[in-house]
């Protein structure tokens, strides 16, 4: 019998060669097709209690992904907003040091 640890490590092996090689060349249409096709599937081979406790960990998952991919977004556009303003600053540190240095100029010409 496998341990949960190995189910795991099977699953997240799974979980990356359908992200990499499947889903990257379906379209959004051909993923709900295949999400209703797994669904149909599963339902019938699996018993009214087993299609619950998977159907709770499916959204559960989704829960988490959704939540992770949120934060994920948020981190980025903060890094993204983080880079403009060290932008902006640098310009504004260089705009002032050439004012600088115009001053300097009709000062000594």
């Amino acid at each position: 019998m496998l341990t949960m640890k190995t189910w795991v490590s099977i699953l997240i092996i799974g979980v990356n060669i359908l992200v990499e090689k499947l889903f990257t060349n379906l379209t959004p249409d051909e993923i709900a097709t295949l999400g209703l096709s797994l669904g149909l599937a599963l339902a019938k081979s699996l018993t009214l209690d087993e299609l619950r406790v998977l159907g709770n960990v499916l959204s559960e998952t989704g829960g988490v992904l959704l939540v992770i991919a949120a934060q994920r977004a948020l981190l980025e556009a903060q890094k993204t907003q983080q880079n403009q303003n060290s932008t902006h600053d640098l310009q504004a540190q260089i705009q002032y040091l050439q004012n600088q240095i115009d001053h300097l100029k009709t000062k000594i010409g």
